[in-house]
């Protein structure tokens, strides 16, 4: 077990870890910037994950990684721009909005990425999911003791 924590394993693991850290650091950076000025963004997350998965698709579609990384940018922008919409004008919540965004962007990404990467859920898991939903709406549900 000893040697498995060597000098050369640990800072692999650090690097890799401040490398994979980066986006999450930028944006919390971004973040702070906002809450000084009475801004609390909670969608940021969500907003980022649209932001890469429109940048990869685009780079997928069009081979060309500046049109992707505008696209990106393009992205992240609009949904600031909805962010700010539905917290300003609609005068909601920010945290709630945020949170809506974040989910929006989590749920959004998810169901895009299934479907164009072609990855299906195994019969016996979408039985068990079908089941489980029949479950819920028809007030079926016990808990296992």
């Amino acid at each position: 077990m000893s040697q498995f924590f060597t000098y050369a394993v640990l800072t692999a693991t650090v690097a890799s870890a401040l490398g994979v850290a980066a986006p999450f650091l930028l944006a919390a950076l971004g973040e702070t910037m906002g809450q000084r000025s009475g801004v609390i963004n909670l969608g940021v997350d969500g907003i980022m994950l649209l932001s890469a998965f429109t940048t990869y698709f685009t780079a997928l579609k069009t081979n060309n990684l500046l049109v992707a990384i505008l696209v990106g940018m393009g992205t992240g922008a609009v949904m600031g721009v909805v962010t700010a919409f539905i917290s300003v004008t609609l005068k909601a919540e920010q945290g709630i909005s945020g949170i809506g965004i974040y989910l929006f962007g989590l749920g959004n990404n998810g169901e895009k990425i299934q479907f164009n990467s072609g990855y299906k859920l195994s019969p016996a898991i979408k039985a068990q999911g079908e089941k489980l939903i029949g479950q819920i709406t028809d007030g079926d549900i016990t808990v296992p003791q």
